[in-house]
């Protein structure tokens, strides 16, 4: 995901999911936080890319999402399918 793909997901977001949106926003104030502690404390290069950010949350929170909102999603996958190791890193 580039720098304009992370934007245009965050706007929408905005318009089509309001929930994430808002996880968006309490993440992105912690990252933010996380930072300033970061780099007042060490002398490192310690900002996160926007991009990395919103596609590393994007993914944790679909998964999570997934994992609270089972019946909205595919009934036929096999029995304790989200407790296997995810490979996708």
């Amino acid at each position: 995901m580039n720098y304009q793909q992370a934007v245009q997901a965050v706007k929408d977001w905005q318009e089509t999911n309001p929930e994430k949106f808002q996880a968006w926003e309490w993440f992105g104030m912690g990252i933010k936080k996380a930072e300033i502690w970061q780099c007042n404390h060490n002398d490192i290069e310690c900002a996160m890319p926007f991009q990395k950010a919103v596609g590393e949350f994007s993914q944790e929170y679909d998964f999570w999402h997934r994992e609270q909102n089972p019946e909205q999603y595919n009934q036929d996958m096999p029995e304790f399918f989200h407790l296997k190791e995810r490979t996708d890193d």
